[in-house]
This record gives structure tokens, C-alpha cells and sequence, in this order.
């Protein structure tokens, strides 16, 4: 019965004419149930805001906020949730934002949400959820790019036979509580983990009532109704009729009621933990463990918003290490520094590639600052084409920021004995969109929908070709690490991630002369990447993958034969 929405009618039927008292109690509790007058009622004395803390072996570990309201949706009932936590992860703290709404009715269909999470290292993540014919689909509107995105889950065995209403996994309490309003002795639900990619995170679990029962509560006796996750141990929830939820144990986790005070002075608010995280890092920045020092400056690299703390904190640090790294980050974030160190980078640079001595063909990076704001950016190499040939593939970026840390778009030409191609495309962080193709002067339509990226890394999204510009920004920054995730332009939108870490001044030969130079390597893998970057020049020589790029000018890097003169 309680799988029927229209079965409210025929249950208050029955009701009325049973003579049996045992039948009575079932047939209230699916009325209780089916009625969207009780329901509204019931939810909206129970899902006021409520905090909790998260405790682990009775340590405190976290902290959260949770709570609904019933609003008029053009005369129907829905319920919007909210939520926000803190809790302690291996490395550092991750803060986690959600809302979430439903149709006031048993099946709580449809179901939608948002979800926001700053993890441990500060980058941020933002998913939305959303159920179509009974599955959810999931997109990434904002930070690193997911494995697999919006993939529809598995069959389950017991799919279809086994009735469940679904509900996210921070909900699923409220649901529980209405259950024990009903007096369900039990009840099947699909729980859907909130925020993450991948939609086959759902379990299809019952929970059973086991028994009246009492706790001590604030000092006091308080009679709750027990109900627990059948099957598997430790997923307990005591309910109160007065409070709803009083307690609940998640595996290795215990969750009990605070005061809003409680949870404002606990430190684990969004605001608090934002601070503390800040200080820890600065902290790494001043101490002698240079591991620590790189990781909470890569961490860093992250968070714009520290730009006045970490302005404030340089401005009293003393001489040392400790204030070259944080005014290292302070030019990293000015927007300014950008405009003024870099814009005159502007013409093309030249690039002669060899591979064992022998001459590998050419490349050439360039940018500017247009009167809008814009960067244009700028690249070109001879490269083995998609028409099978070796070619020239050149490529035209324009972004509002010169670190790539938002959408941008490109105009990608290639062109090879075995024909030309012009591609127009928008790169997002969630993936690729393609806009326009023109083959050999005919154009093949485009869905112009966003491809997901395969492979993953941290820090902004840079398109190989470009990378020269964002070492060169690192150099003049002065920093002494900077992560990038690599975009290969061509095929498959693949990520690969990279960190580069600087290795001391020091002297390179180009074109016969000794120059110096600020060396950066790939961290892990010296040999597949190392740069030399000056503040007058940019780059000018790098090894990668076994090819040798020296700075050069455009006729010689042209210049066809083996003369390495």
C-alpha cells in the first residue's frame, strides 16, 4: 500500500469499516503515511534547523546543520532542504554545502539537489543532482574534472522488486522520522550518496523498528522509538516524537543534537574552519619541513581568496623564506602582476625542436592584453596531424585570466598535405564543448554538448602548447612550486597533471651563448620535463619527452637541415 499514492482513498475506506484492531493500526499507519495534510504537518514540526556534532570514538570530528522548510510550489507542498558540515579528513578539514528539494508526497519524487564541497587541499567542487524517470543524473559545474560524469547506474537486481522511495543520504534521517511519526515497523529506501559523479552510488537498504526505548538526553529521560539498517551494523537512529532525531551512530560515527550556540562556538563552522586552515598553512610556510612548505604553497596556489591574509601575514614576516614564499603568492594572485610583468611577453616566441641532434620541426608561443581584459594566447608547431601527414596545427585562445582558471575558447587550425581542418571550441572545466567544424571548406555539425575530460590533475587547466607562459608566469612569481593539469588539444580531451618544481639559478647555453637562468623540473621525473626561464626573455630552452626546444628566431627555427649552428 504504501507504494500507491492513490491508494489513500480506498486505505480511509477499509479503515472505516474494519472491525479489526490489528488491521486498524496497519491501515492508520498508511493512511498517516499516503495523507499529505499529516505529512505536511509532521515534517514541518520535526524539520526545523537542527545542529549535531560528529563525534569518532568520542572524539569530536565535525559538526553539521541541518533543516527544511515547506513552502507553496503553485499550491503543492514542497520541501526545501539545506545543509552544511565539517569533518575531519587525513590531511585537513572538508566543508561540505548542500540543498536539496522534494514534492511533498510519500514517494518524495522528484528530487533535486546541489552540492558544494571544499576538500582538504581547498579546491572546490560543485555538483548538481537531479532524477529522471526515477535516476538521478549528475553534473559538474565547477572544479577538477570527474572520471566519469552523469553515467547511468547499474541495474540492480532487486530494482524491480523491491519498492523504495529514494531519498540523499543527509535526508535520510528526516525520512526515518516520518516513518516513526507513521509507526512503520519498517521501511525500503534508496540512498543516493549526495555530490559525488558517479550515480551508481545508491543502496537499496531497509530499516526496521526495534524498539521503545530511553535515554538520558540532556540529563533527562527521553523516550525515542530505535530503528536500525537491516543487515548492517552500526547504522542506528533513535527518534524522539517532541525532536525527531536524537541520535544516530554511522559505522565508526556518532551524531548528537547541540544548540545552534554549541555548534557557532565549536569551531566548525565554514568561517572558523577557513581561518584555521589558513593558519595551519602559514604555519607550514614558516616551519623547517620543506615537504610541508611546498604542499601548503601548492595548497595555496588555490585560493585566491587568501590574498589579503597572505598580504598581511608577508607584511610582518621577517626576512627568511617564509615571506618569499608568501609574497611569491601574493604576485601569483594579484591580478595586476599579470598585467604588468607579463603583458610584455606579447610577440611570438620562436622555439627550434631536436630530437637526438636532428631537427624535429618548430614551435612558437605569444600573448597579450587585449582592451577588453582578455588575454589572447597564442601557439604553433609542426606536428603529425589527424590526416595522417606531418603538419602545422596552430591554435588561438582567449581567456580572461592568465592562469586559465575559468572557461576559455579556442580556434584550433591544422593543416597537412592530406588536407585542413578549423575547429572551434569551448573548454569548461567539466569538460570540452565543440562549437564549429569546417573540413576542407565543408562544416560537420556539432551537438556543441560538453565531452567530459578523461584523466585528472589539480591546479588550472593549461593546453600543453601553452605551458612556456605559465612557467614563466611561476618564474616571475617567484615561486618555488606550481601544479598544472595539462590539456592535450588533440583527439580524446585528455588531462594529465604535472607538478614543477624549482630547482636553483643557474647557467644555460642558447644559440652559443652562456645565459642565466631559473631552472624548474618535472617533480618525480626530471628527465621528461625541465625548463630554464629568465625575467627578460621567458623561456628559453626546455627538454621534454626527449626533444630539445631552444628559444630561436623565426628563420631559424624554419630553417630546414641538421646544422645545429
Amino acid at each position: 500500500m504504501l507504494a500507491v499514492a492513490e491508494a489513500l482513498g480506498p486505505v480511509r475506506e477499509a479503515l472505516k469499516a474494519s472491525p479489526d484492531d490489528d488491521l486498524k493500526t496497519r491501515l492508520s499507519r498508511c493512511e498517516r503515511w499516503l495523507d499529505p495534510e499529516l505529512a505536511k504537518t509532521d515534517l514541518a514540526r520535526l524539520c526545523r534547523e537542527r545542529y549535531f556534532q560528529v563525534e569518532s570514538r568520542g572524539r569530536p570530528t565535525g559538526a553539521e546543520r541541518f533543516g527544511a522548510t515547506v513552502l507553496d510550489s503553485g499550491g503543492q507542498a514542497v520541501l526545501s532542504w539545506s545543509g552544511e558540515g565539517a569533518f575531519e579528513g587525513t590531511k585537513g578539514n572538508v566543508l561540505a554545502s548542500w540543498t536539496a528539494q522534494t514534492n511533498l508526497d510519500p514517494l518524495l519524487t522528484p528530487l533535486s539537489a546541489e552540492f558544494r564541497e571544499v576538500s582538504e587541499n581547498g579546491e572546490v567542487v560543485r555538483w548538481q543532482v537531479y532524477f529522471v524517470a526515477g535516476r538521478p543524473r549528475v553534473r559538474r559545474i565547477e572544479g577538477p574534472t570527474p572520471r566519469e560524469e552523469g553515467r547511468a547506474p547499474r541495474r540492480d537486481p532487486d530494482e524491480e522488486r523491491l519498492f523504495a522511495p529514494p531519498t540523499f543520504d543527509p535526508c535520510l534521517s528526516a525520512l526515518i522520522e516520518r516513518a516513526s511519526q507513521c509507526r512503520l515497523p519498517m521501511i525500503a529506501l534508496q540512498s543516493w550518496q549526495l555530490g559525488k559523479e558517479d550515480a551508481q552510488r545508491r543502496r537499496m537498504i531497509g530499516v526496521e523498528f526495534v524498539a521503545e526505548e530511553t535515554i538520558t538526553r540532556n540529563g533527562a529521560p527521553c523516550p525515542v522509538r530505535h530503528y536500525t539498517v537491516i543487515g548492517s551494523a552500526g547504522e542506528d537512529f533513535w527518534i524522539s516524537d517532541a525532536d525527531g532525531l536524537v541520535r544516530m551512530t554511522w559505522h565508526d560515527w556518532t551524531v548528537t543534537p547541540i544548540t545552534r550556540d554549541a555548534w557557532l562556538s565549536s569551531g566548525w563552522d565554514e568561517k572558523s574552519l577557513v581561518a584555521n586552515t589558513l593558519k595551519s598553512r602559514l604555519d607550514a610556510l614558516r616551519g623547517a619541513d620543506t615537504i610541508a612548505a611546498i604542499q601548503a604553497l601548492l595548497a595555496l596556489q588555490l585560493s585566491p581568496e587568501s590574498l589579503p591574509a597572505l598580504k598581511e601575514a608577508a607584511a610582518s614576516e621577517g626576512a627568511g623564506p617564509a615571506r618569499s614564499r608568501m609574497e611569491s603568492l601574493c604576485r601569483w594572485h594579484d591580478a595586476e602582476f599579470g598585467r604588468t610583468e607579463l603583458a610584455n611577453f606579447g610577440p611570438a616566441r620562436w622555439f627550434t625542436r631536436r630530437r637526438g641532434g636532428a631537427r624535429d620541426g618548430w614551435e612558437w608561443v605569444g600573448a597579450k592584453l587585449d582592451a577588453d581584459g582578455r588575454w589572447s594566447l597564442s601557439a604553433g608547431m609542426t606536428a603529425r596531424t589527424v590526416f595522417g601527414g606531418d603538419g602545422t596545427l596552430t591554435a588561438a585562445f582567449r581567456s580572461p585570466d592568465l592562469g586559465l582558471t575559468s572557461s576559455f575558447d579556442a580556434e584550433i587550425d591544422m593543416k597537412a598535405a592530406g588536407g585542413g581542418a578549423r575547429i572551434s571550441t569551448e573548454y569548461r572545466k567539466s569538460g570540452m564543448a565543440r562549437i564549429k567544424t569546417v573540413r576542407d571548406g565543408i562544416e560537420i555539425p556539432s551537438s556543441g554538448e560538453s565531452k567530459p575530460y578523461s584523466g585528472g590533475g589539480q591546479g588550472p587547466i593549461v593546453p600543453s602548447m601553452l605551458l612556456p607562459l605559465f612557467l614563466e608566469r611561476a618564474s616571475l612569481a617567484r615561486l618555488e612550486a606550481v601544479q598544472v593539469t595539462a590539456l592535450n588539444l588533440i583527439g580524446y580531451p585528455e588531462l594529465s597533471g604535472a607538478t614543477f618544481i624549482f630547482a636553483g639559478e643557474t647557467r644555460v647555453t642558447v644559440a652559443g651563448k652562456e645565459v642565466a637562468a631559473r631552472k624548474y623540473d618535472l617533480a618525480g621525473n626530471a628527465a621528461a620535463g625541465t625548463w630554464w626561464v629568465t625575467d627578460e626573455a621567458g623561456v628559453v630552452k626546455y627538454l621534454r619527452d626527449g626533444v630539445e626546444s631552444v628559444a630561436s628566431s623565426e628563420e631559424e627555427a624554419k630553417r630546414v637541415g641538421d646544422d645545429p649552428k
